[in-house]
């Protein structure tokens, strides 16, 4: 799955207008962050993993995932 379809699936997946605003990577996942129509930040959880070869969306829970997240790449969104 490219990433643009990926965002697209995530999108769905989150509802409530919200938006992939902030990317990072890993060798099998994506880490989705996302934004409100005013680039803001909703109060509730809204970081998810996209596993790459399966499509499998999961909540990314920071303390869960630290050691994860910390070798993780920011990378820039698609044009």
């Amino acid at each position: 799955m490219t990433l643009k379809n990926a965002i697209d699936v995530a999108e769905k997946y989150v509802g409530r207008e919200l938006h992939v605003c902030s990317i990072s990577e890993l060798p099998e996942k994506w880490i989705f962050g996302f934004c409100d129509a005013n680039n803001e930040i909703p109060d509730d959880d809204s970081t998810f993993f996209f596993h790459k070869e399966t499509g499998v969306i999961e909540h990314c829970f920071p303390p869960i995932h630290m050691e994860e997240l910390a070798l993780a790449k920011e990378i820039e969104l698609p044009a």
